[in-house]
């Protein structure tokens, strides 16, 4: 639900429409997310099938991923 509610609330057509029409949006939000995705990349580096956290690579994988895709779209200034 969590997740769907992001979407419906914070990713709407509004947030996207603001993202590409105004140009630094993208670069603004690799600044701000820069170590979270730095972080990202490390512990895909890391992290190996025998050694990743509760054992499940495939999750893991894809969660990183998806982590790091999402930066390019969204920051959290609030926080």
């Amino acid at each position: 639900m969590n997740c769907y509610y992001s979407f419906a609330e914070d990713l709407n057509r509004a947030h996207f429409e603001r993202l590409f029409s105004v140009w630094w949006e993208i670069p603004v939000n690799l600044l701000y997310n820069a170590g979270y995705m730095f972080v990202d990349v490390q512990n895909y580096k890391f992290y190996t099938p025998k050694t990743v956290p509760g054992g499940d690579w495939a999750f893991f994988a894809v969660y990183l991923l998806g982590d790091f895709l999402m930066r390019f779209f969204y920051r959290d200034e609030s926080a």
